[in-house]
């Protein structure tokens, strides 16, 4: 937390317990009110009353919303630092782990548990301390005022104490159970939302309900019982605060008729005895969230913890030429027993290298090995006669540009889809390289052109529209190694020969490594390699 953070935090805090001094002292300002009222005081004094019960209770109101406001503000900006941590670990980790992660359990952590987190570490730990401090006020006032009562009322409150923790405990296991039920939910309907169009060509309508039904009955058996352990919570607690404001108000007027109460007394020790229990009651309920954000802090430090297996600080930062040679490597995931070999390969700078073989062998592992998602189990990859893990892994990665068998469309507008926000590239230019990829005249009559929306609500492209999308982008990014899988898959012959006519040029300014079965692009490569023969 940076010292812009604690400044503000500390206002916060002081704030709070000047709210709990005046909600302490607003009961005993009306219990003089009234007494002076039955003993027919000067109206003048009943009046300076008046006013400091008005000053004060104004000070409670806003004290209360200048501080829930702060702590709003530094929630906020915590969760979102999280966040930002949490989304740089991803970006950090190797491709076993991105490959296998729970996309319902992660979405989770970065939603409902940094809210969590942001809830209990600001509003809930500071609102115990101002209960705290509120309740032993509370209590030196009640025993300034009848003593006796007191020890009922504080009987009650013990009650009220071991009943609290008895429910939060069966209250907390449930909860457990229930988010783990609905982190699944979350992961089928990201599995069924991700690919709507693929499933209803599955008929895969009966499988997705039945595992979403199954799930949900789950879910709804588990959130009845905590509504039912809520209900009863509340049910004992509101019978034990009417035992408690009977007994006071019975025992109270009795006190009164002998003498040794007054009139506001009874009131103010009325108002005690309900406003007492209401900072126990929050205190102890707090337990539950503080619990469940341990959870939440065990599971987002789990991540920020995991151990990138993928090395990213090394040194190189040289400018590339860019030859890459694999030698002897094997490589195999761990969820696969065949070892996928590259003995001999050496991709040269300012060609176009073709790589081709059959499906499965392990052409698009080599772009994955070569952005080092994952390293390889034996053998060396060098780029420029240096080893690939001697490069600083960002500035690698910075330097290869891919167009991949399936775009990845942002929900935003075309151009940015196209720079992805990079800096000091003119409309012009993006305009220019959309003519060469044959795209400019198809988003000039899209509704709003190259503001037009892509993706969620936004307009949806052809199979041969975003390819060509695809290679804008990275004809954009000017990588000194391109990779490009199958980059004309969804276009016509004519279209096909005519794009790579026009992008050859660029080609074969860098390493480019074309990854095809298709005949057309091999016969523009200056160097083909079969990895069925390798």
């Amino acid at each position: 937390m940076n010292l812009k953070h604690k400044s503000l935090l500390f206002s916060a805090v002081v704030l709070m317990f000047i709210y709990s001094i005046s909600v302490a002292i607003a009961p005993r300002i009306t219990m003089e009110i009234i007494d002076r009222l039955t003993d027919k005081s000067s109206l003048s004094n009943v009046k300076n009353l008046i006013w400091l019960f008005v000053v004060v209770s104004l000070v409670q109101a806003i004290s209360r919303f200048i501080s829930d406001y702060s702590f709003s503000l530094i929630g906020k900006k915590v969760t979102t630092e999280i966040k930002i941590k949490i989304l740089n670990q991803l970006f950090r980790l190797d491709g076993e782990y991105l490959s296998n992660m729970n996309v319902g359990e992660h979405l989770n952590i970065l939603d409902v548990d940094t809210s969590l987190i942001e809830e209990v570490a600001t509003r809930t730990m500071f609102s115990i301390i101002s209960d705290i401090v509120t309740s032993v006020f509370m209590l030196f006032m009640l025993l300034t005022l009848q003593w006796d009562l007191v020890v009922f009322v504080v009987g009650i409150q013990v009650t009220i104490v071991f009943m609290q923790i008895y429910f939060n405990k069966k209250i907390l296991a449930l909860k457990k159970q229930t988010r783990k039920i609905n982190g699944e939910i979350t992961n089928i309907e990201q599995e069924l939302l991700s690919g709507f169009v693929d499933i209803v060509q599955l008929n895969g309508k009966k499988y997705f309900f039945h595992k979403f039904i199954e799930k949900t009955r789950e879910v709804v058996k588990k959130n009845l019982k905590l509504e039912f352990l809520f209900g009863m919570n509340n049910l004992i607690g509101m019978s034990l605060t009417l035992i408690t404001v009977t007994f006071v108000l019975v025992y109270g007027a009795y006190k009164i008729s002998i003498g040794t109460l007054t009139v506001g007394g009874l009131i103010a020790f009325s108002i005690y005895s309900q406003k007492i229990i209401s900072p126990i009651l929050r205190i102890i309920r707090s337990n539950l969230q503080i619990q469940q954000s341990i959870i939440s802090l065990d599971r987002i430090f789990s991540l920020l913890d995991t151990n990138a297996k993928i090395k990213k600080n090394n040194n190189i930062k040289r400018p590339l030429n860019g030859l890459v040679q694999f030698s002897d490597v094997e490589f195999s995931y761990k969820s696969m027993s065949k070892k996928m070999k590259y003995s001999n390969i050496e991709l040269k700078p300012n060609s176009v290298n073709i790589i081709t073989g059959s499906s499965g062998i392990g052409k698009t592992t080599m772009t994955k090995l070569l952005y080092r998602l994952w390293d390889v189990n034996s053998g060396t990859i060098n780029i420029d006669k240096k080893h690939i893990e001697d490069y600083n892994l960002n500035y690698l990665r910075k330097n290869l540009g891919i167009v991949s068998q399936d775009t990845i469309i942002f929900t935003d507008s075309v151009i940015h889809n196209i720079t992805l926000m990079k800096d000091k590239i003119s409309k012009e230019y993006v305009y220019e390289i959309c003519k060469l990829v044959e795209l400019h005249d198809v988003i000039m009559e899209l509704p709003n052109k190259y503001e037009t929306l892509l993706g969620g609500d936004g307009i949806n492209l052809s199979g041969g529209q975003l390819q060509r999308l695809a290679i804008a982008r990275a004809i954009i990014s000017d990588p000194k190694i391109l990779i490009m899988d199958e980059p004309t898959s969804s276009l016509d012959e004519e279209l096909e020969i005519k794009l790579l006519e026009n992008i050859l040029g660029f080609l074969k300014k860098r390493t480019t490594i074309i990854i095809t079965h298709r005949k057309i692009p091999i016969r523009y490569g200056d160097y083909i390699y079969d990895c069925n023969k390798l």
